[in-house]
């Protein structure tokens, strides 16, 4: 798992890291707030590609209506206490290797 609060692009960048990794699922949170994101971004995924298969993973929203103790809380209240303050809609990424797709 990699959550390097965008360094992950230092990281990556490197095609050669895929190869290394080609075994291992991945999981990556995407940070788009660095300086050339769309270039960084893209770069990440096509060197991705040699190896692995990418999936985006779905965001879910955690429900808070089953939760007994949060009922007499306002939705602004019980939506603060679920927050993880992100600055904006993470994305997050799932890399499979390539060689399990092929069984």
């Amino acid at each position: 798992m990699i959550d390097i609060e965008g360094s992950e692009f230092d990281l990556l960048l490197n095609e050669k890291i895929f190869e290394k990794f080609s075994n291992s699922t991945i999981l990556i949170e995407i940070h788009n707030w660095v300086d050339n994101f769309e270039e960084k971004y893209t770069a990440l995924l096509r060197n991705s590609f040699i190896h692995h298969i990418v999936e985006v993973i779905k965001r879910v929203e955690r429900p808070t209506l089953h939760l007994e103790e949060l009922r007499d809380f306002t939705d602004d209240n019980r939506l603060l206490l679920i927050s993880e303050r992100r600055p904006c809609v993470m994305r997050f990424l799932k890399l499979t290797p390539l060689h399990l797709y092929a069984l």
